[in-house]
Parts: C-alpha cells; structure tokens; sequence
C-alpha cells in the first residue's frame, strides 16, 4: 500500500463515525463507468441478497432475476449512475427496511425509490464534502497529470454535440460547466437574472426535500442524521454538494440552448 493511500484512509477514520460508512461506500467504481456485464452481474447479487433478506427470494427463478436486473439496470443511465455498487447495496438494505418509506414489491418503481432516497441523504452530501475538505490538504505523491489541451476541447466540444442530438446533458454536467468556464476565462456562463431564478427554484425543492427526510428520520429514532439535516438547512444549503451540482447542470443546459438558439458552436468559442 503507497503512502498517499495509506495516508488517505487514514484521514477517512478521522472523520465523524457516523460518516465514515457514507464515504468508504463512494469509494469504489461508479456503475456508469463499469463494463455492462460486470455491472450487471453485481446487480443480480444485489437483488439476490435484497429478495432474500425481505423473504421473498427470487434466485430461484433466472427468468424473473434476469428481468428484474434489466429494470434495475435501466436506472443508473441518469445521476444514479455515479453510486458505486457499494452504495446500491446500502440503499437496497434500507429501503428494504422502510427507511425510504413504504414500498410494494421489487419492480422498477421500488428500485427508483431506495436509490433516490440513498443519493440525496443530507450525511452523504456532507460526508463527501468533509472528505474532499480532509483531502485538500494532502500532498500528493504521484506526478502531476499532464492535460491535453486539444484533447480536452474535443471532449467539450463532443459532449455539446451530444447534447445538440439529443436535448441531455451527460453525466457529470457540473464538472463540463466549471471546464468551460474556465476555458473561457468567465466566473459564469449565463447571467446573474437565471442565476438567480436557478438558485429560487433548486434551493426551495431541495430544502423541502431535506425537511420532509428529516421528519422521516425524527419518526424513526435517528436523531443523529435529523440534526445533521438540520445543519445543512441552516447553513442555507451552502454546505449541499448535491444541490450546487445540480445548480451548475441547469446552468449548463441554459447556456448551451443559449448557443443552439443563437446559431453558435461551442468550438467557436473555445479554440
């Protein structure tokens, strides 16, 4: 094990407890970035264990475990994409125990159901960002990545073509966003008025998002994870990695259907 590991897990146990589980779960390969049948496969572990442990065991049946994998797959072609299988496996374990609230069965809505409230759990947020805040400080030890200028502007440039086809953002928006504007020399990419309207509209969903878990977690005895919601609210959400990156992916979207209606091409601008 190299020092920069070493160092890194170490920084991981000097987290708070209750959030080490949280990160140690994102660590592994997003299900968006893993071969279909490797993906796949593991999904077929993790209903298997998740029927099993809910009584209603389906390794029996290939045929029914085969399509019930399909529809799970079929998840993971959005945001959910970046959960790493780790994370599958937890959300499965509590939604399978009510912590999503009241379920009906395993079918895609089910599925749909456990990864949204695993995703937007206010302790991942926050774990994440106090993980990345530990992190900041660490010299790495490995050489620094030397970046393809032209490479990279191709890549933007194919994701806005990809966009132009087809009218979705790919994964990982907020990183292209911050990308462009920094290839571009701006703080932002639209104006301070959509900003704004972005900010109105993202902030109060998400706080209603946060405060409806919060009455579920305060329901079921977790007043740990309550107050953790609880602290995020009132830090008014700036401590919400979520929330920013979903600010960032709108704002990308505005400016590309900006570009599109004016007759541009993102290769113009960043050449």
């Amino acid at each position: 094990m190299n020092q920069l590991v070493t160092q890194e897990l170490k920084r991981i146990e000097s987290l708070p407890t209750a959030l080490i589980p949280f990160v140690k779960a994102r660590q592994g390969t997003p299900v968006n970035r893993m071969g279909v049948n490797e993906a796949k496969s593991a999904l077929v572990d993790v209903l298997t264990e998740a029927s099993f442990d809910a009584g209603q065991s389906m390794a029996d049946d290939k045929e029914i475990l085969f399509f019930q994998t399909e529809g799970l797959f079929k998840e993971f072609s959005g945001e959910f994409g970046t959960m790493t299988i780790t994370e599958v496996r937890r959300a499965f374990k509590l939604g399978i125990r009510g912590e999503s609230g009241q379920w009906f069965g395993f079918c895609p809505k089910t599925y749909h159901q456990f990864l949204k409230h695993y995703f937007y759990l206010p302790e991942r947020s926050k774990a994440q960002t106090e993980y990345l805040n530990l992190l900041d400080g660490l010299k790495r030890i490995s050489a620094p990545t030397v970046l393809d200028p032209k490479k990279d502007r191709e890549g933007l440039v194919k994701y806005f073509e990809e966009y132009q086809t087809t009218g979705k953002l790919g994964f990982f928006a907020f990183a292209y966003y911050e990308e462009i504007k920094k290839l571009l020399g701006v703080k932002s990419l639209i104006s301070v008025e959509v900003y704004r309207e972005i900010r109105k509209n993202t902030e109060a969903k998400r706080r209603n998002e946060l405060l409806s878990e919060k009455v579920r977690c305060e329901k079921r005895g977790d007043l740990g994870a309550a107050e953790a919601i609880m602290s995020v609210v009132a830090s008014g959400l700036t401590e919400d990695q979520v929330l920013v990156n979903k600010q960032k992916e709108l704002a990308l979207k505005h400016y590309f259907d900006s570009l599109i209606k004016e007759g541009k091409h993102l290769k113009e601008l960043i050449k």
